[in-house]
């Protein structure tokens, strides 16, 4: 079988899609012929170390002959050209979301004029909402951006398959024949060392610095603790355009000697960061689809508290606390609740382990995804 997988963002970009895809690819290379399509510059990058091929930015002749070439081709996110080329080559689709492109345009299922979660305007056919939504771009790009998203969802819908990594987002992507197929991260051992066992208590962010993550929430309940007479330490670890603005927040709520802001650090700081940790908090608003922080902190035994009724909740299951999105008190008392309950961290963290190898193994990923194009292969209905 010959693969075809196209991703805009690639190696060595860092992100979710990215790795995703890289490990999905290194996984599928040896059972099929694989190649991996990309709109990402090497940057120095050695193509060569990896056990499938990479094409680079390639031109619409160069990219029309290799999706004729493929039996199969599997699109990481709705992406409209190559969606177009392969309904023209009738080719067999599989179009995986990693984000909101097929029922929001600006692709994050954020309302950006109030900085809160989006309801679904786009679904609902409030339409006005979305162009004025991304309107701080320019009306013409808030327009183009609108326009687009109905292309997108109209050729998806054509697709032979449909994958999402979580249930949730396949319902709220709303498209016929969706399947939910878990992201996978690397078996690791667990630490080995008991969640909120070090001094002072120490609480972790992972990731990016951007409104959409929900770190001033995160501000907020720290600050919420002080006043409360509790004190811990966080370690906020990623960089973004939000760094400086969080960073006046943290001086703003007196809080400065409490907050680390670490910046990118190399995985093994990391770990030792995380390492006893009383919890990772993911307080996103919005735009996320999974969580890979969440799976692979889940994997390594340390308790997740996230943001509820959305894609994070689901991959945390019972292994974590809740919280509503954007309220910090109550994300405050879920971290009250940890500093003053030593045996329900133990607890959860063993639990998120158990769900991790149960459900978010990589291999199981790759099983699940070769299971879905076989099935695809071997379908006789219609062609993308």
């Amino acid at each position: 079988m010959r693969i075809l997988i196209y991703v805009h963002d690639f190696l060595p970009s860092v992100g979710g899609v990215e790795n995703v895809v890289a490990a999905l690819a290194s996984g599928l290379a040896g059972k099929a012929q694989v190649r991996v399509v990309t709109q990402q510059a090497a940057g120095g990058f050695d193509d060569g170390l990896l056990p499938y091929e990479v094409v680079r930015q390639p031109a619409v002749a160069h990219l029309w002959r290799m999706l004729r070439e493929a039996d199969l081709i599997h699109l990481a996110g709705p992406s409209l050209l190559p969606m177009a080329l392969g309904w023209l080559l009738r080719k067999k689709v599989v179009v995986e979301h990693h984000g909101f492109q097929a029922v929001c345009p600006n692709g994050q299922l954020f309302y950006e004029p109030t900085q809160t979660p989006c309801p679904g305007h786009f679904m609902a056919g409030r339409h006005g909402k979305c162009l004025r939504c991304n309107a701080g771009a320019g009306w013409l790009r808030s327009v183009r951006m609108w326009l687009l998203t109905f292309a997108r969802r109209w050729f998806a819908a054509r697709s032979r398959l449909q994958i999402a990594p979580t249930q949730w987002l396949s319902g709220v992507v709303q498209l016929n024949g969706i399947q939910t197929i878990y992201h996978g991260v690397r078996e690791r051992p667990a630490d080995g060392v008991a969640p909120g066992t070090t001094e002072p208590k120490r609480v972790v962010y992972l990731g990016r610095l951007v409104s959409t993550k929900g770190v001033s929430t995160l501000l907020a309940a720290v600050a919420w603790l002080r006043q409360r007479g509790r004190k811990l330490r966080l370690e906020v670890i990623g960089d973004g355009r939000e760094r400086l603005r969080l960073e006046a927040s943290a001086k703003e709520l007196g809080i400065t000697e409490q907050v680390g802001f670490r910046g990118r650090l190399p995985e093994q700081e990391v770990e030792a960061i995380c390492a006893g940790a009383l919890c990772v908090v993911m307080p996103s608003l919005g735009g996320e689809v999974f969580g890979l922080v969440a799976a692979e902190q889940m994997m390594r035994g340390r308790v997740l508290v996230v943001t509820k009724g959305e894609a994070l909740a689901e991959v945390v299951g019972e292994a974590g606390l809740v919280f509503p999105a954007g309220d910090a008190a109550a994300l405050g008392r879920c971290l009250e609740r940890l500093l003053d309950q030593s045996e329900l961290a133990k607890e959860l963290g063993v639990r998120g382990r158990a769900r991790a190898l149960d459900f978010f193994r990589e291999q199981h990923m790759i099983d699940a995804h070769l299971a879905a194009y076989r099935k695809v292969m071997g379908d006789g209905g219609r062609p993308c």
